[in-house]
């Protein structure tokens, strides 16, 4: 009962960022005219399919992280614990994979997503089980 305004946070987080990947990915992630670098592949549904989730997942694991960012900031702020300031920078780090695993982020610096099938997206499915994991070990 105690965490209710942080779950009610984290639902309206998870959801606004699935509908901005829903909306951003068809559009932004279809690949210009001349591309920079490797052009991907014509016609590839499963492609636009796994670039979406991907999307979608990272962005999720971006608001994931940034809740467990303030939760370990402020129980770093109670305690002045190394063990959370360790934790902290972990979810920094985490941070920074999840932004720089972004397809969005990639095609902004002229690249693109393709070639790996599923293991496109496999990865950031294993950082969000962890990341919940790791959220609800923090609650307890």
């Amino acid at each position: 009962m105690k965490y209710i305004r942080l779950a009610i946070w984290l639902i309206v987080g998870i959801t606004l960022a699935v509908v901005i990947g829903i909306v951003l990915s068809p559009i932004v992630l279809r690949p210009p005219a001349v591309p920079p670098g490797p052009r991907p592949p014509e016609g590839d549904f499963l492609l636009i399919i796994l670039s979406a989730a991907k999307t979608i997942i990272s962005l999720v694991n971006i608001v994931l992280i940034l809740t467990l960012f303030g939760l370990y900031y402020r129980i770093y702020k109670e305690i002045k614990s190394q063990f959370t300031l360790g934790l902290l920078v972990l979810i920094s780090v985490l941070l920074m994979y999840a932004i720089t695993s972004n397809p969005l982020v990639h095609l902004l610096f002229g690249y693109y997503t393709y070639g790996l099938g599923p293991f496109t997206v496999l990865p950031d499915i294993f950082t969000t089980i962890a990341l919940l994991v790791l959220l609800k070990l923090t609650l307890e």
